[in-house]
């Protein structure tokens, strides 16, 4: 994707972006940027040169709070995807689309639901501690369901962990339910610790592994603001300790070359342009 292509793609993203934090600001839905975008807004005042997606997060009440008000909030020309909406939806968070858009990843080759430009939106779930065999258990259990999940939604899945036997022999047993109760059965693992009080909060919708992705609560709250291509957008009070412990002390060099990739879109339509396919992914 050459780079002309990639700052009109960033620019569709930026829209959705922005209505989201109009919402959270109306309705006083506390959100950060988090992921490569945090890291983003830190090390280059917006998006990483080569990225090609954006990533915030909200605590699990006010993200189920965001989805309800979405259903009749939202500005027409956006829309949210997440399992309630889209029943060949796969993952365990929501993404808002573009509408009249698309960015096909290679992964989705066979899949028939929404491919638009979009928005990932992580729910913040409670962890009582750092580290502990049950937040261990809730991530792998949510992965292993995630990837069943994808299986019955025709995504080209290619976790690494699923190469451990027991998880295949996991997988190959609850491979068998219904689509709707791998998901019912997924979100309660995930929602399982009620405390909104814990110390820490954990994203089990990442793919970083629980370590990486568990933090302290007063980490994120209450939220500062960076400045992300041009406006001043919510990320976690403490950063630093966020980016440290998923990118290591060194986030601020940048990666080698080959480790500089996007999403391998096989289909691109930007706002009012004409559709781009690829022989292969890019």
């Amino acid at each position: 994707m050459n780079n002309e292509l990639l700052k009109r793609l960033q620019e569709s993203e930026i829209l959705i972006l922005n209505e989201v934090d109009r919402i959270c600001k109306k309705h006083n839905i506390n959100y950060v940027l988090v992921g490569g975008t945090l890291l983003g807004a830190v090390r280059h005042n917006g998006f990483i040169p080569w990225d090609d997606d954006l990533d915030i997060a909200m605590l699990r009440k006010d993200y189920k709070r965001f989805l309800k008000i979405c259903e009749s909030e939202l500005n027409e020309k956006f829309f949210l995807d997440c399992y309630k909406k889209n029943k060949n939806y796969w993952l365990p968070f929501a993404k808002v689309r573009l509408k009249d858009t698309i960015y096909q990843e290679i992964t989705q080759k066979k899949y028939s639901g929404h491919n638009e430009i979009w928005l990932d939106i992580f729910p913040l779930d409670n962890a009582k501690s750092e580290y502990s065999k049950f937040q261990k258990f809730q991530f792998t259990a949510t992965a292993i369901f995630r990837f069943a999940i994808s299986k019955k939604s025709k995504i080209l899945s290619n976790f690494v962990f699923m190469k451990n036997k027991y998880k295949r022999i996991i997988l190959w047993l609850i491979h068998c339910l219904p689509k709707k109760i791998l998901i019912c059965l997924q979100n309660f693992i995930m929602t399982f610790n009620k405390n909104d009080n814990s110390k820490y909060l954990i994203n089990l919708g990442s793919q970083y592994g629980y370590k990486k992705q568990t933090h302290l609560r007063e980490k994120y709250f209450p939220v500062k603001e960076l400045e992300f291509n041009g406006k001043k957008y919510p990320v976690p009070n403490d950063y630093d300790y966020v980016l440290t412990k998923i990118y290591g002390p060194n986030y601020m060099e940048l990666p080698p070359l080959e480790k500089r990739i996007t999403h391998n879109p096989i289909r691109i339509k930007l706002l009012g342009e004409d559709e781009i396919k690829y022989e292969k992914e890019i």
